[in-house]
């Protein structure tokens, strides 16, 4: 439902771009295709809408109360709460002990800041890193639900230092995850719950408005973040209609990538199906040399680069992601709420990337979703013990005891 809402209201966008505004809405960089490809736009978001409802075909979904279920297993369920908790800290201490904090107060680059090691197995560490925010978010509502305060206390100052990282580089990585902590708070609090996630919707839109403002800018860092915020949100040059429509910018950027109509280089279309870190497979030197973008801020989007990567791989790209959206419906109906809340968080995050992104920045997370829950039902098999079947032991025992 998610999916089919947000394809609804970008076709309302995208059909009636022209009412609001080319510089407003479509943005500076815009091949403006709204103009002669509106059928075609309108129909592709349409197809996209039609296989994520074919995707749930034969799952018979149950209606659970999530905000219960949940809170019930994350009071009794000390591996949540505990050590997945002590294992995200430690991993936010070598995080944040390797960050390069003069990089991190002020640049000049469009980027978020690094670490001060660069190798492999930092690499694999770097780009965890919205990974580890968006455990951090979740574990420390769910370690207040717990009244573990000093836990809490510690992954608060995390989950508030990954936030600042993102809006310190204009990422709307930073959008996602106030959004991410307003799901959860709704989640973890029964009463409060509500008017938390409204508050942090309203400080995530606010934050977006500052993230597509301070872009054109050319100062970064913790130093630069008051002044996205208030430039932002103070500015008369429609930033606050831009952000809008940058919630639903995809159906604009899969468009202008079918107007540019790439060519791709083999190499660069095999990896970016790719589940290795760039760090091992070397995608990012790949990234440098063939990627196509539309403007210096705007990517080819990740649809259009599926369609041109040849039918084989566009196949495979819908075939994953229809089983990121199966699996993820099937959990809720299975009565896997946990999982179900998190892979659906996940998956429609990665949805609204794969349109303004390339597919390599989404499709590992749709592959992932698969495979976590490919692991999460041998590992249920595995601990379900049988019941129709006696030991071998124990019937011959049986007969013994009756012959004697």
């Amino acid at each position: 439902m998610l999916v089919i809402a947000y394809c609804a209201m970008s076709q309302i966008l995208y059909y009636n771009a022209d009412l609001f505004g080319y510089p407003q809405i479509a943005g500076p960089e815009s091949l403006g295709s709204y103009y002669y490809l509106r059928n075609e736009g309108v129909a592709v978001y349409f197809l996209i809408s039609l296989l994520s409802f074919m995707s749930s075909w034969g799952i018979r979904a149950q209606y659970l109360d999530i905000r219960a279920r949940i809170g019930e297993i994350i009071v009794h369920s000390k591996i949540i709460t505990g050590r997945l908790s002590v294992a995200v800290i430690c991993a936010n201490l070598i995080v944040w002990a390797l960050m390069d904090y003069p990089d991190f107060w002020y640049h000049t680059a469009y980027s978020t800041s690094g670490l001060i090691l660069h190798n492999g197995v930092f690499g694999i560490l770097e780009k965890m890193r919205p990974i580890f925010a968006f455990l951090s978010i979740a574990l420390f509502h769910f370690s207040i639900t717990n009244r573990q305060m000093v836990r809490s206390f510690i992954l608060l100052i995390f989950s508030a230092l990954y936030i600042a990282l993102a809006l310190s580089g204009s990422s709307r990585v930073a959008v996602v995850l106030i959004v991410s902590s307003g799901f959860f708070s709704f989640i973890a609090y029964r009463r409060s719950g509500l008017l938390l996630l409204i508050l942090h919707l309203i400080v995530a839109y606010a934050s977006l408005v500052a993230v597509i403002y301070g872009r054109g800018g050319q100062e970064f860092g913790l130093y630069a973040i008051a002044g996205f915020f208030i430039d932002g949100l103070t500015s008369r040059d429609g930033s606050n209609l831009l952000a809008l429509y940058n919630l639903f910018q995809g159906i604009n950027v899969t468009m202008d990538g079918f107007a540019l109509a790439p060519n791709y280089n083999p190499e660069y279309a095999l990896f970016s199906l790719s589940p290795l870190p760039s760090s091992i497979d070397g995608f990012d030197v790949l990234l440098q040399r063939y990627e196509v973008r539309l403007g210096l801020f705007v990517p080819v989007g990740g649809i259009t680069e599926a369609y041109y990567f040849g039918w084989p791989i566009f196949l495979t790209v819908v075939a994953v992601i229809m089983a990121a959206s199966r699996v993820t419906v099937r959990a809720a109906a299975k009565g896997r709420v946990i999982w179900s809340a998190l892979s659906t968080l996940i998956f429609f995050a990665m949805f609204v990337m794969l349109g303004a992104y390339p597919l390599r920045n989404s499709f590992r997370q749709f592959l992932m979703i698969v495979m976590i829950d490919v692991a999460l039902r041998i590992w249920a098999g595995k601990r379900r013990q049988p019941v129709d079947r006696m030991p071998r032991r124990t019937v011959r025992a049986v007969f013994d005891h009756s012959g004697s």
